[in-house]
């Protein structure tokens, strides 16, 4: 049954909405905005309505005596003006009660613009977003593009913020410094990975700012190439916005080329004891990177404790320290560095002094335990090989992460884009499996909205069972014998799998995802289309054998540029080290690469730090630095095809 809202009706509902609204403005106190903001927006928010100069209150005694059009008008102008004044809570009150009322289309836009408004400045986000959606207008206004802008933004939605700032700025230009500087630090912050999902955005104006990103990118430790590439950028987007930055990325490319070169290197690794096979491993990568041209000293962290080692260090003052690379020693060294500086070291013995061997020597018996705690300043810059869990990174300091998490985030952020919608994550029940699982399903929601399946399986035998559970084969199982033992014949029938998810992402070791990979395959309905397989690097052993290789056929994975064929920056190191070490295991494959790349990186740090899109194309993956001086790695992918693994293409 259709309910005809009459003029009568309407009146009355109006009136309700209006005293409902004059009660909750008298009766709640004035409601503060939250510190809530996740990012600094770009600017404030604009609005395009006129403003009023009455004040909500106001506005809602007008409300009471104005005609029903003209009403709503004040009402609105009121649930905007709550907003202006921080009473966010009066605000969507008032919001909530005009959503009752016959709106015609603009107005309805304009009331659910105030409520998404106010949710933001709430903070709550995934709201706000929701009633932007709900907006139906052919033209959006200014105030709605900007908003919608700044949600995504505040989400971490970067790529589809990055579409709606540039929609926005399409639609109303802005020649203030402050906007186009925060339009070019979102673009320089993400991630190769995310840039490519950004060039598939249909939006206008985007080429120039790809394009400005990719000289900075290719060119920004080298001035000179840097200013042959900005000014040919210049010639061909003479009109684009970021010219008005030319002149400071400029000028810092030209500072930094001035700064003293790298002439002495001190690195610290674990070189005897359990650690020791990885440790040396790393030392032979950067052994193999290392140009001759420099003063190369390596300290063992396992010989002594960290404060000694320190200690060596001021005796030799390096320019860059490399290391440490355990996280107990990564702790230690930020801790004592991080304290206050106490009185210089004059009186430490000479005897202290370092010599270039993998294992040195030592302080001196008079250098005291009293001594060694003192607290320390480092003159030199760091480049950490690992992330300290206790302490904060100070100036100067660096870290390469290659944490597994960030592999799985850049998996889940991929394969998001690819359309499918029901993904299960099928991982190892232990402590990394769960935060690379979680990791994957945290920023699955993100992209999507949506919840993920996670299953963990034990070790063992019990795996398999895990997996056919997981795919609800024994269900259908079960439905079979049932079946048979009605009709007391022997049915002909094919467990079926479950059909909706079409996507698995698999944690797991070389010889589980042999197990686990074929199993998938074989348990699927004959009826239902084969589900793909992604999988990361922990599956990917160079040293396996045909066969092994034969079963993980299909299987889709990301790795280090240096255990994928054709894909090693550098030819001739990638050569040298399979001749002298044919048959390491992938694991210490990954180390290896690791030392190349924290010696390559060592030239670059200030200008990754100052120049924020800037990547170098490294053994390990293509590294950037975020705001945090934290250098990530993104990951290639290939594939198992037959017996052999193959690069491929997937972002």
């Amino acid at each position: 049954m259709t309910i005809k809202i009459t003029a009568k009706h309407r009146n009355n509902l109006l009136l309700a909405a209006v005293s409902s609204a004059l009660l909750f403005a008298c009766a709640s106190p004035q409601q503060e905005k939250p510190p809530v903001k996740v990012n600094e927006p770009i600017t404030e928010v604009k609005i395009e309505q006129p403003k009023s100069e009455l004040s909500a209150d106001d506005l809602l005694s007008k409300a009471e005596t104005a005609e029903i059009d003209k009403a709503i008008v004040y009402l609105l102008q009121a649930a905007d003006k709550y907003i202006d004044q921080q009473q966010l809570g009066k605000s969507l009150h008032l919001s909530n009660q005009l959503s009752r009322l016959s709106l015609t289309q603009s107005q309805q836009n304009y009331n659910l613009l105030n409520s998404a408004e106010a949710l933001f400045e709430l903070g709550e986000l995934d709201l706000a977003k929701q009633q932007l959606a709900e907006i139906d207008s052919a033209a959006p206004t200014e105030r709605q593009l900007y908003l919608n802008a700044q949600v995504h933004q505040q989400l971490g939605l970067s790529v589809e913020a990055i579409s709606a700032y540039l929609t926005f700025y399409q639609n109303y230009p802005s020649s203030e410094i402050n906007d186009i500087e925060g339009l070019y630090e979102l673009i320089a912050s993400l991630q190769p990975w995310q840039k490519s999902a950004l060039k598939k955005q249909p939006v206008e104006g985007l080429n120039g700012w790809l394009a400005f990103d990719t000289a900075l990118a290719q060119n920004g430790d080298n001035a000179v190439q840097l200013n042959k590439a900005l000014s040919q950028w210049q010639s061909r987007y003479s009109e684009h916005p970021a010219n008005q930055l030319l002149t400071k990325f400029s000028g810092l490319a030209n500072e930094l080329d001035k700064q003293p070169k790298v002439t002495s290197i001190a690195v610290l690794l674990p070189l005897s004891g359990r650690e020791k096979s990885v440790g040396s491993t790393i030392q032979a990568g950067i052994i193999a990177a290392y140009d001759g041209q420099r003063e190369l000293n390596f300290i063992d962290t396992n010989s002594a404790p960290m404060a000694t080692l320190i200690l060596q260090l001021q005796q030799q003052s390096p320019d860059v320290v490399i290391g440490p690379l355990l996280k107990r020693h990564v702790d230690s060294y930020l801790q004592i560095g991080n304290e206050k500086p106490q009185p210089s070291f004059s009186s430490i013995s000479s005897e202290a002094s370092l010599n270039p061997s993998p294992m040195s020597p030592e302080p001196s018996a008079d250098v005291t335990e009293n001594t060694l705690k003192t607290g320390l300043s480092y003159p030199w810059q760091t480049l950490l090989l690992n992330l300290p869990d206790q302490q904060q990174l100070q100036d100067n300091q660096f870290a390469l992460s290659m944490l597994p998490e960030d592999e799985a985030e850049q998996a889940a952020f991929t394969l998001s884009k690819k359309g499918f919608n029901n993904a299960m994550v099928l991982s190892q029940n232990n402590a990394i499996g769960k935060r690379i699982a979680q990791s994957f399903a945290n920023q699955w929601f993100q992209q999507t909205g949506t919840e993920i399946t996670v299953v963990y399986y034990p070790p063992g035998k019990q795996m398999q069972n895990a997996v056919k559970s997981s795919m609800d084969v024994g269900l259908s199982d079960e439905r079979i014998y049932l079946m048979r033992n009605r009709i007391k014949e022997n049915v002909k029938s094919e467990a079926r799998s479950r059909r909706d998810v079409d996507m698995i992402y698999l944690i797991a070791s070389t010889d589980q995802a042999r197990l686990v990979k074929p199993y998938i395959d074989v348990n699927i309905s004959p009826f239902a289309e084969a589900i793909p397989v992604f999988a990361s690097s922990r599956s990917h052993d160079k040293r396996a054998n045909r066969n092994t290789r034969r079963d993980l056929s299909g299987l889709v994975f990301t790795d280090s540029p240096w255990l994928l064929p054709g894909m090693p920056e550098n030819d001739a190191l990638y050569s040298e080290a399979q001749q002298l070490w044919p048959n390491r295991s992938s694991q210490m494959e990954r180390f290896y690469a690791m030392g190349i790349d924290s010696i390559q990186l060592l030239d670059k740090l200030s200008a990754m730090e100052l120049i924020p899109s800037i990547v170098h194309n490294g053994e390990t993956g293509d590294l950037k630095m975020n705001q945090s001086r934290v250098i990530s790695r993104s990951l290639s992918w290939a594939k198992f095809r037959s017996s052999r693994v193959s690069p491929l293409a997937m972002e």
